[in-house]
């Protein structure tokens, strides 16, 4: 879309503020924030159309809105995640650092991303460096709009127990694990208050 502006209107005396940088997060980061994430989904479902969540990472806790990126996707190859981080280091977001993750982890939270580079990412097998390449232009560790860049695989292995990396959480997703539910009118197991035996009801209908 296009917008003409045929004229503005102030008040006497009127103060102009613009958008300052500076230490992120600040108005410019959060500004940038969301249309860097969109070009960071974009980019990587030109590689894998199963993509769940894309961003750029930006909070109190690092990130300013455009060098970290972090893709969640539903991997049905196990070279899908280096496609998707190619994909989006050489896009347009810009990003210095792109982690790929499974579906199940909730890359708005930091800690369960945090938790599968721990738990998911052996560094020679998983991070792989590229030489410089275009990068954002306020980089001050590379040369002028040119930075080395990183791609992180912290996704299951398909040829591995998908249940040996589950956490035992009920913030997370089942990890994938397939599951057949039948219908009972079976009262649940209880105490003598009342209160559902959780342990007695996960052995009963889930082990």
């Amino acid at each position: 879309p296009e917008v003409e502006v045929t004229g503005m209107m102030r008040r006497e005396d009127a103060m102009y503020h613009t958008v300052l940088p500076g230490f992120p997060p600040t108005d410019d980061n959060l500004r940038a924030w969301i249309p860097r994430s969109g070009a960071v989904k974009q980019d990587a479902e030109r590689a894998v159309p199963s993509v769940n969540q894309a961003m750029t990472k930006i909070d109190t806790h690092g990130g300013n809105g455009i060098f970290e990126a972090t893709v969640s996707i539903d991997k049905r190859l196990q070279g899908d995640p280096w496609n998707v981080a190619a994909s989006v280091l050489g896009g347009r977001s810009q990003a210095k650092v792109c982690t790929v993750v499974d579906d199940e982890i909730d890359i708005y939270d930091p800690q369960q991303v945090s938790w599968a580079f721990n738990t998911r990412v052996q560094p020679q097998r998983d991070i792989y460096l590229f030489p410089t390449m275009v990068g954002a232009p306020l980089d001050p560790s590379g040369p002028n709009r040119q930075s080395q860049q990183m791609a992180i695989d912290a996704t299951v292995p398909l040829d591995e127990d998908h249940d040996g990396y589950c956490r035992q959480d009920d913030g997370l997703a089942d990890c994938k694990r397939p599951r057949v539910y039948d219908i009972t009118d079976e009262p649940l197991p209880r105490s003598d208050p009342g209160t559902v035996l959780r342990e007695q009801l996960v052995e009963t209908y889930f082990s």
